[in-house]
Parts: C-alpha cells; structure tokens; sequence
C-alpha cells in the first residue's frame, strides 16, 4: 500500500508541475475553455440559471467544479505553505498563493488534476479485476495509461474529458463489481459531461446481461456465450434473455431507469445535442472506425507482441490461397473497406478551418496530398481492424469484442468530425485488455512520454500569431 501510494503522489505530483508551467504560459482561456470557464465563472458566482447556446454539453463540468472549490481552495494553501517551507522560487509562491480566488482559471483547470489524480486507483482496480485484487505492478500499469497522450494533454485545460472519462470508467467498475444502483447514477453524472456517455451505460448494461446469464444454470454457460461469436451464440444469448427476461429486469432495472431519465432529456430538448446544434448535426461517418483502429494500434503496438501479430496476419493471408472461404473474404474485406471511404469518408468545416490542431496537417498534407491515398491505406485499415479485433477477443471472448466493438462505433460514427479526444474512452477499454510484459510497459512508458513531452512543448513554447489577429498567441494542440 505505502509504495503504491508513493508511486501515485509522485505521478500527481510531477503532473501538478507540468500544470503550474503550462498555466504561467497559458493564462487565459484557451480553444474552448473561451466557453467553459466564463460558464463556470457564473455557476462559480451562483447564477445557475446562465448557459452559453454556444455550449453543447450538459453542465456536470461546471457543477463538479463547484463541488471541488473548497478542497482545492485548501490545497493550493498546503501547497503556498510548502513553497515557502522548501524555499522554492518566489514565482512559484506567489503563482500559487494568486489563485485563491475560487473562480480563477487555474483552480477551474485544477479540477481536472483531481480527475487525474483519481484516475490512477480507478484504472490499476480495472486492471486488477480478472485477479480480484490490486498490486504494485496493476498501479505503475495505471500510471503508464494515465499518461495516455490524448486524455494526459487535456488534463491541463478546462475541458470536459477528464471528468467524463473518470466518470465512465467509475461506472464499468461499479457494475463489474454488480453494484448496478452504483453504476447507473455515476453513468448519469459521465452523461452530464458528455451525453454520448449513455452508450457506456449501455455497455455495462450488456456485459451485465452475459455475466448474468453465464450464471445461470445452462449450457451456454459452458462454452457458448465464453467463445467466438458465432450465429448459434448470438441466437442462445437472445433466447436466453427471453426465458430469464424476469430476472434480468430484476437486475437491469438501475440502467433501465437510467435510460429513461436520459430518453425524457432528448425529448425535452429536442436531440441530443443541447446549444449549438447547427455545427454538431450527427452523420454516418462510418470512417471514424478506420481512423479509430489505425490510431490505436500504433499506441497498442508497445503492450502487444506486434511481430507475432504481424505473423499470424500474413500467414492467414497465405492459407488463404488453399481456403476458398478465406480467399473470397478478404479480398470482399478490401472492397467493403474501400467503398467505405468513398461513400462515408466526411471533411467536416472545422477541420480546415483551424490550423491550430493536428488534424488539420493531417488531413492537409496526408489525405488531401493525393486522392488516392486514402484508398492506398486500405491493407493498412483491414491489418488494424484484424488486429484490434483480436487484441479484445483473444483476451475475452468473441461475444464481448462484439459488443464492445458495437459500443464504439455507437459512439464515433454519429461524429462528423475527426476529433482525438473522441477516441479516449475507446481506446482505454482497448487498452485495458493488454497485459505487458514489464519491457513493453517500458516501451509503452517511453512512448507517451515523448509524444506527451513533444505536444506539450509545442503547446507552451511554439505559439504563433494569425494575422487577422496579431498580438494574439495561437497554440498547437490535439
């Protein structure tokens, strides 16, 4: 216990670091945080009744904030205190000891470092659930993922991710652990930072209904609804769920609620977006998947062992020249791919209109460099699909991928736009289910370090200037 309690002060404390530099850099509100923080400076002053149309989520970022005031208030105290005991430099004194002011940008910002620091314990209890118990190597596991490039950047800004990721993962643990009452309410507050949160909800809801049939007295408890997904499974999974649809209500009821409470929402307002409705109108963008797979499996090739996968794919490529079933496959595969990125790739407004996020080199100097490389990355999509496929199936089942797959692509399809911070929830579940060896915890250590240390510098040390706005700093970021 002590030295996992070590482990985790020093990551928080090497982050609370990284969050005094980036806001002696960063003192104003920045992308987004332009809407967030004077919203939260209202709910801050007690004016609940005040929302931005611009806004278009729900306000658990603001109210969490309110509730985290007075003990963050204490800390940047104990934090002045111990300043001036270790004789650190004046700025840092004085930095800290300036933002007592409960609806500061820093303290506003500072709650996300809540989130983060809670985040570690969450996460190395995820890990440690097949073994029902946590250790050293679950917790330096849980600090290597919280540092996760994506969702590690934007623990430094007013952003609704941190809370929203905290939220939904807090609640697949709950109902992990079959603490369903649990589960569903802390599903309600992820939902209340980012409605598509209800889609998690659903995901334990499902996973939920398979354990709980796995316990019942049946045959498919022996093997079925445990192997690879198969139409005979999928049938026995729905009629068992006919038989035991009593006992399942039983058991579903919290989540059943939940989905209620949030279907009177979208009827009261009118969908599922709240503001501003008219620049997040839900599209299929089947394409996200293809983005998604090929993002996470650059940042999963560190915990798997990516030459043996490379290995098996080309081998399942050579059989396939004796299986007529597996010849015919793959090359449909590559059709469907391919005429998946004709016919639903979207270049949302936003993407080009920014130059300050990564996205837009991306698609600039990448997809929009030629029109066939989006096509010539097709073997690459089918390789990441197979890959991300296996990575969940081989370490539970096919039934489970399945859902979880289903979940994800509920979640990113209906998006327009290519955004990075949609895939941190997604690819934390992916994630979840790799078990390192200590040299690819290591290796994947390495890995976010230098992209966290690169987008950060970029961030703090390269700003630059518009010139329809000159004087004003712009920033690189995700």
């Amino acid at each position: 216990m002590r030295t996992r309690l070590i482990l985790t002060g020093t990551a928080v404390f090497l982050t609370a670091l990284v969050a005094l530099v980036i806001g002696r850099h960063v003192t104003g509100a920045y992308m987004d945080e332009i809407f967030h923080v004077p919203q939260a400076m209202r709910y801050c002053e007690g004016n609940f009744s005040y929302y931005d149309t611009k806004l278009t989520t729900p306000p658990g970022l603001w109210v969490n904030g309110c509730v985290l005031f007075p003990p963050l208030t204490l800390l940047l105290s104990f934090s002045y205190l111990v300043s001036l005991v270790l004789m650190l430099p004046t700025s840092i004194a004085t930095l800290i000891a300036g933002e007592f002011n409960p609806c500061s940008i820093t303290l506003l910002r500072s709650t996300n470092l809540i989130f983060y620091a809670a985040s570690i314990p969450l996460i190395a209890a995820l890990l440690a659930r097949p073994a029902g118990q946590s250790s050293t190597r679950n917790t330096l596991e849980a600090i290597v993922i919280s540092l996760f490039p994506v969702s590690y950047f934007f623990s430094f800004l007013y952003y609704t991710d941190a809370g929203s990721t905290f939220f939904s993962l807090l609640a697949l643990l709950l109902s992990s652990n079959d603490r369903h009452v649990a589960s569903a309410a802390t599903s309600l507050i992820a939902m209340s930072f980012r409605q598509t949160n209800v889609i998690w909800m659903l995901y334990s809801a499902a996973t939920t209904i398979i354990r709980t049939l796995a316990n019942k007295e049946n045959p498919v408890t022996r093997g079925s609804l445990n192997t690879e997904l198969t139409i005979r499974n999928l049938g026995s999974l729905v009629f068992l769920s006919i038989i035991h649809v009593g006992h399942l209500i039983t058991v579903l009821w919290p989540y059943l609620l939940s989905l209620t409470f949030f279907g009177g929402f979208i009827v009261w307002n009118g969908g599922i977006v709240l503001g501003d409705k008219s620049n997040h109108v839900a599209q299929p963008h089947v394409v996200q998947m293809l983005y998604f797979v090929g993002f996470s499996t650059f940042f999963l090739i560190p915990t798997s062992k990516i030459q043996d996968r490379v290995k098996t794919f080309l081998t399942l490529l050579q059989n396939s020249l004796f299986s007529p079933v597996t010849a015919l496959a793959i090359p449909l595969s590559m059709c469907a791919i391919a005429a998946i990125i004709s016919r639903f790739t979207i270049e949302h407004p936003f993407l080009l209109a920014d130059n300050r996020h990564y996205t837009f080199y991306i698609w600039k100097y990448m997809f929009r460099s030629s029109p066939y490389i989006r096509y010539a990355l097709t073997p690459a999509y089918m390789f990441c699909l197979w890959f991300c496929w296996k990575h969940v199936a081989s370490a539970t089942s096919g039934m489970h991928a399945a859902i979880l797959f289903a979940c994800i692509a509920l979640v990113l399809i209906p998006s327009p736009l290519l955004e990075f911070r949609y895939f941190i929830i997604p690819f934390m579940l992916l994630r979840l289910y790799a078990r390192p060896s200590w040299k690819g915890l290591v290796a994947e250590f390495l890995l976010y370090v230098g992209v966290n240390a690169f987008t950060i510098w970029m961030f703090v040390m390269r700003p630059f200037e518009w010139t329809q706005e000159p004087g004003v700093l712009q920033r690189f970021m995700y």
